[in-house]
């Protein structure tokens, strides 16, 4: 089963996107891409949005993933638990979503149901 972690953030006043796209190369994508539950990584920044008047995000994180709770195991253990903590005092805000693909919802189920 295809599964999906999207991350969005917004930077705290005093960081850039320059300085974070730096920090994101060197540090975080090689981590992240190391846990064992992660399928795939990028982070992208932010190019446009609809309807313009809705949050600002300055980037977001597509994150395929073998299985939720591992993946939860795999940053808060380790290396992934320094790496979150960093990730937190560079971001001012941020939302998570956890995704599977459609192909495995069971016929009939309702949204209440996951």
């Amino acid at each position: 089963m295809t599964r999906f972690i999207v991350t969005r953030f917004r930077l705290h006043e005093h960081d850039s996107l320059a300085a974070y796209r730096d920090w994101s190369l060197s540090y975080l994508r090689p981590v992240l891409r190391s846990y064992p539950s992660v399928v795939s990584f990028i982070d992208l920044s932010w190019a446009g949005r609809e309807p313009e008047d809705s949050e600002v995000w300055h980037g977001c994180e597509l994150i395929e993933v073998t299985d939720f709770e591992q993946f939860a195991h795999d940053d808060s253990t380790g290396e992934g638990a320094k790496l979150s903590a960093a990730w937190r005092e560079r971001v001012a805000a941020w939302s998570i979503d956890r995704l599977e693909d459609l192909e495995h919802l069971g016929t009939g189920q309702t949204l209440t149901e996951r």
